[in-house]
């Protein structure tokens, strides 16, 4: 999946560090327009590598909103092409991209990890060695640092969503599709 207008077109660099980039904010904030390139279903959530994207279908957020999930503000994300053999035959639903607000605290010490650089304007984090925080590491918040929220990010890793069990097992019941859940640790 790919945003348009592209991502470079809309932003700056950031007037802090001149690193990251801003949209005038660190986010964003407006509809945008994707397009998709192979597949054989639409599904509930949009795996993407422009940063800093958490796209989810429109049943998804309803769904997020009927039981109280709002630690976000939705944006319209429009599919308008789609070149697959098959996925170009299928009309895609509508979905949004969430800007999801910072609810915890990193522990990168627990990690093994540490920050060289992070700026607080544009959230641009600079680590000390590549790090995939997925598989590489364990994952660990702060357990003291949590605001309460079921879906959030933290700020020196706003690419990553972390959810609570409950928004995982919302997901689950509902059968929401392409979502992968890892566990991460608290300290």
């Amino acid at each position: 999946m790919a945003a348009l207008p592209r991502l470079a077109t809309i932003s700056k660099r950031c007037d802090v560090c001149n690193k990251g980039r801003l949209y005038p904010g660190r986010y964003p904030e407006r509809a945008l327009d994707a397009r998709v390139a192979d597949g054989i279903s639409y599904p509930d959530i949009l795996g993407c590598g422009s940063y800093p994207f958490f796209i989810i279908s429109e049943v998804t957020l309803l769904l997020l909103k009927h039981y109280g999930v709002e630690s976000f503000q939705s944006f319209p994300m429009n599919v308008i092409q789609a070149t697959g053999s098959t996925i170009k035959t299928i009309t895609p639903p509508q979905y949004h991209h969430l800007q999801i607000a910072v609810g915890c605290e990193v522990d990168f010490p627990a990690m093994g990890a540490s920050v060289l650089e992070h700026c607080p304007k544009c959230f641009f984090t600079r680590f000390d060695s590549p790090y995939n925080f997925s598989y590489d590491r364990p994952f660990v918040v702060k357990e003291s640092s949590l605001r309460g929220y079921d879906l959030f990010i933290s700020e020196f890793l706003p690419c990553i969503p972390i959810c609570t069990s409950r928004l995982r097992d919302i997901v689950e019941q509902s059968y929401g599709t392409n979502f992968k859940f890892i566990k991460i640790g608290t300290s």
